[in-house]
């Protein structure tokens, strides 16, 4: 694996307003009590793929900022380290809710990879 895999810098994040909105107009949704996942698959074009996009909605209700805060660095890195096993194009936004806090990053990674599943936004035996 190249260490540019491993990086979540702009190419890989959802940035602007409207991006965000395309995906929750645009996409699907699947969900469990700790978070919603919004997703859509941006068509390649001219043979050109587009990398594995992530946006982050964290709500007040999740808890403080200390809170919100570990959530995302949590999420964040489980994306960093996955992405390269997701289907090119695929632009996600994770909604998480409270309970989502409660878990381990471990349990975390787990349901947020079955999620990906479910979705069948995962590259067959990339795992």
């Amino acid at each position: 694996m190249e260490a540019r895999c491993l990086l979540f810098g702009p190419p890989q994040r959802l940035l602007k307003a409207s991006e965000f909105t395309r995906v929750f107009k645009q996409g699907r949704r699947l969900s469990l009590p700790e978070f919603t996942l919004a997703y859509r698959v941006r068509p390649s074009r001219d043979g050109k793929s587009y990398p594995p996009r992530l946006g982050l909605s964290v709500s007040r209700k999740v808890g403080d900022a200390v809170r919100r805060n570990l959530i995302k660095r949590r999420l964040r890195e489980i994306f960093r380290l996955n992405q390269h096993s997701l289907a090119p194009g695929c632009e996600m936004v994770v909604i998480p809710r409270k309970e989502a806090v409660e878990l381990s990053y471990k349990e975390l990674e787990t349901r947020i990879l079955a999620l990906w599943e479910r979705g069948k936004l995962l590259i067959k035996g990339s795992s």
